[in-house]
């Protein structure tokens, strides 16, 4: 069966996509300042950081299945990683945060197969870029960059572990919901023969 068949799924992916786009930016940006970046580079990390989370959420809230939909813009946000990884210039600690958040979100929302299907996105869209763009090889990071990276190491984990313990809490109650359902006749709405023998 394929799980989040409304649009609570999408709802639950919005906040932590919202506070993830947001604080990515500002570990890219911080990165990219410091570089000869094209202005079109800029443009894009603009509309990703502020404008793909709301308008991926409302993709996925008017589907059938949201689930679907949001592998799907999972995998896309990996590609557009290799672009960040590229347009950084392979910068070794907003590089690290990056992939780690992409590989965060997959794994928690499709498991390893998803984890898989993302990085092999991300090592193709890399391999791309690299060639499109030919960029320097500078993986040591600076202080300003360092500092631009704070608000993902502190922010996004607390936006991620709020969301799987509603998630985690949601289920605990549907679970206790249907063991009490069970002990029931669903015609009489009486202790059922289960229910006896489980006292």
């Amino acid at each position: 069966d394929v799980p989040a068949k409304t649009g609570s799924f999408a709802k639950r992916l919005y906040p932590p996509r919202v506070i993830g786009s947001v604080v990515g930016f500002l570990a890219v940006a911080g990165a990219l300042y410091q570089l000869n970046t094209p202005a079109w580079i800029w443009v894009v990390l603009v509309a990703q950081g502020f404008v793909w989370p709301h308008l991926a959420y409302l993709m996925a809230r008017h589907v059938p299945v949201p689930y679907i939909i949001e592998r799907r813009h999972l995998l896309l946000e990996a590609g557009m990683g290799g672009l960040w990884v590229t347009s950084m210039q392979f910068n070794a600690l907003p590089t690290t945060m990056l992939v780690s958040m992409l590989a965060m979100n997959c794994i928690a929302v499709g498991g390893p197969a998803l984890l898989y299907a993302g990085l092999g996105v991300f090592s193709i869209a890399l391999m791309g870029f690299t060639a499109l763009l030919k960029p320097d090889f500078a993986p040591q990071p600076s202080h300003l960059q360092v500092y631009a990276c704070l608000p993902m190491l502190a922010v996004y984990p607390l936006a991620v572990g709020g969301a799987a313990y509603r998630l985690a809490a949601k289920l605990a109650r549907h679970k206790r919901a249907f063991r009490d359902f069970s002990r029931l006749d669903s015609l009489t709405g009486l202790l059922n023969q289960g229910a006896w023998r489980a006292e």
